[in-house]
């Protein structure tokens, strides 16, 4: 999900954003990687932009939304592992999970694949 977040920031500036990523706080509001990414120099408003509909941890299904809107040529290559996200809710739900379940597809704290933020309830 990362290589299709970066997609549009100019590949001179990924390495910055993504530190700017790995930097931010696990929680939910976006202002924390906002300030950091205000800080790379030459990155266009509109790549900010694009940031920001889908950092930061949500509800899943609205975060999937976000990132299918923002990047609407991507969707068939997102599809495989938004399905298994869904998947993945959906089983721990049968399995008694009744705490909320955020979802952060920015990686933030530097993992390689997308993961949960467990929000006390």
């Amino acid at each position: 999900m990362l290589a299709v977040i970066l997609s549009t920031v100019p590949v001179h500036l990924r390495p910055r954003v993504i530190k700017a990523f790995k930097g931010s706080s696990t929680g939910v509001s976006f202002e924390p990687s906002r300030s950091a990414l205000e800080s790379v120099s030459g990155l266009p408003r509109h790549v900010l932009h694009d940031l920001e509909h889908c950092t930061g941890a949500g509800e899943f299904a609205t975060m999937r939304n976000k990132l299918e809107e923002t990047f609407p040529s991507a969707r068939r290559k997102l599809a495989p592992a938004l399905d298994e996200i869904s998947t993945i809710i959906s089983l721990a739900r049968a399995c008694g999970v009744t705490r909320k379940i955020l979802f952060r597809p920015t990686l933030s704290r530097g993992a390689e694949v997308s993961y949960f933020v467990l929000s006390q309830s």
